[in-house]
């Protein structure tokens, strides 16, 4: 069957219209989506900022209070602000933006329903009169062709029949008259009908159509108030963040960090003058007297054991007072001199003294040690009542206990030199070294004009704090000391030297490219 409803432009503009508001429907529900998940998003978001605040907060509780904890204690409170915030956020999007969106929408659809019931009722009219016309049409020309033939029998078979067969014809004619006359009729009417329902449908379109059109208008109109709402919400909530940022800004900018590294030096500084150690003193086999050994084996291996303690405890003070001049120098000369040389000669030196102080432990024991052998008395010492001895797993441990001073007021003068930004070494900030002025040996005062010297032999390095030497290389000499070290520069690098490996210079001052001359 032919379709009725096609070509119709009024039906052609409904249905284009019901695809663009198909379209709307479909762009409004994601948009109500997204908004959704941003609202979970936002809510979930504060309440994992919400956790960071309170597990900085927690933290903070077991620091002491300076003004790191004070920034750090904005910062926590800036969090839990943020977090409610985003809360907020998330909340208004729902209940001002989603809520109602969604709530009119379905509203519109509702109507929109409505409409395409009514216009589906009108078309089905329409398409109904269609096929109830073609249905009659036919039953008409079916019935027209049955009196047509009852008509032909008639005529032809009346003049020849009896009186009672004529009646019977004629009744018949008349009744199939009669049926044919009331189906013509039928037939007309829904011929008429047909214009009724067309136009009653093209109707119901234009009428759905104005009403989808105006529910199309007033659902832009309803996207554009939510997003502008949408802006509302995001523009206050912007201005609140930048609030919170603000305060944390303003509080970081306060905050006084030299303050905090000041009570921290003061603070965990050690206040003690000297700290006690105890180091494990060698224990030999053959000290136990109750071995298994020769007296004049055990005696020899003691004695060279007490050679080897000799040697090295000599030259551990010879180190230790080398180190103790260097400085000495570096306080007399600190423009030659920086931060880094002075602890690390400071160190060396500590590390120098406690070797020392080691090595005498274990000589005066070994020395006991063979004085009980010798049937000789017991050497004195003051490392005496330092030394403790017990057993543990049937064997005998023995340690010293060694007094030795705490240098932390030079790990404070450091600090101090790099907040305040001082070029230079301060003598204040040197230990003293009242060992080497009490010495024999002296350091020399320096002269007035500058000295140098150069080498005449390569000499290479044994330790940390010596020079280099290449023949010809060119040293400024700072100080001289008796022992036959020197201490001078080379190229940059400052360090002690053998006086043997080089020959004086004196600088000519009247020559403009330094050039020594003898």
């Amino acid at each position: 069957m032919k379709n009725p409803l096609a070509g119709c432009m009024h039906d052609q503009a409904y249905q284009a219209l019901k695809g663009y508001s198909k379209n709307g429907d479909n762009y409004c529900n994601q948009l109500l989506s997204i908004l959704q998940q941003r609202t979970s998003l936002e809510i979930t978001y504060g309440k994992g900022l919400e956790k960071l605040a309170n597990k900085l907060a927690k933290m903070l509780t077991k620091i002491k209070v300076n003004y790191i904890h004070r920034t750090s204690l904005c910062v926590s409170e800036e969090l839990k602000s943020e977090s409610d915030l985003h809360r907020k956020l998330g909340k208004a999007i729902q209940t001002e933006a989603i809520n109602p969106m969604n709530r009119i929408l379905q509203d519109y659809d509702k109507k929109k329903k409505i409409v395409d019931n009514t216009v589906e009722k009108a078309a089905e009219a329409v398409t109904s009169n269609w096929r109830q016309q073609l249905k009659a049409k036919k039953k008409l020309k079916e019935l027209t062709k049955d009196h047509e033939a009852l008509f032909r029998d008639t005529e032809s078979s009346y003049p020849l029949a009896s009186p009672k067969s004529k009646k019977k014809f004629l009744r018949n004619l008349e009744k199939s008259a009669i049926k044919l006359a009331k189906e013509d009729e039928d037939y007309y009417k829904k011929n008429l009908t047909a214009c009724e329902t067309r136009v009653k449908w093209e109707q119901t379109l234009e009428n759905g159509h104005q009403s989808i059109l105006d529910l199309e208008k007033d659902r832009l109109l309803l996207l554009c108030n939510t997003l502008h709402r949408y802006s509302q919400l995001l523009s206050h909530f912007e201005q609140s963040l930048i609030a919170c940022h603000e305060k944390v800004h303003s509080v970081v900018a306060e905050a006084e960090t030299d303050k905090d590294v000041q009570m921290l030096v003061n603070e965990m500084s050690v206040t003690a003058a000297e700290t006690k150690l105890e180091l494990l003193l060698t224990d030999y086999y053959e000290e136990d007297m109750m071995s298994l050994i020769e007296k004049e084996r055990r005696q020899t291996s003691i004695k060279a054991k007490i050679t080897r303690v000799q040697t090295d405890l000599e030259k551990a003070l010879q180190d230790k007072t080398g180190l103790e001049r260097m400085l000495q120098a570096y306080k007399e000369t600190p423009q030659f001199s920086d931060a880094k040389n002075i602890n690390d000669t400071i160190a060396q030196l500590n590390e120098a003294t406690l070797k020392a102080a080691l090595l005498q432990a274990n000589h005066f024991k070994l020395g006991s040690a063979l004085a009980e052998i010798e049937k000789k008395p017991k050497p004195s010492h003051l490392c005496n009542d330092c030394i403790s001895k017990w057993k543990e797993k049937d064997c005998l441990h023995s340690s010293v206990t060694i007094i030795c001073p705490i240098t932390m007021k030079s790990v404070k003068q450091n600090l101090k030199m790099k907040n305040t930004g001082v070029s230079g070494i301060s003598s204040n900030s040197l230990p003293e070294t009242g060992s080497s002025a009490n010495s024999t040996t002296s350091l020399q005062p320096e002269n007035s004009e500058s000295r140098t010297c150069r080498a005449v032999y390569d000499y290479h390095a044994e330790r940390e704090d010596e020079l280099c030497l290449s023949k010809g290389d060119v040293i400024v000499i700072h100080h001289k000391d008796k022992s036959g070290w020197w201490y001078g520069s080379r190229k940059g690098k400052q360090g002690n030297f053998p006086a043997t490996y080089v020959e004086e210079v004196t600088l000519s001052t009247d020559r403009s490219n330094d050039e020594p001359s003898l």
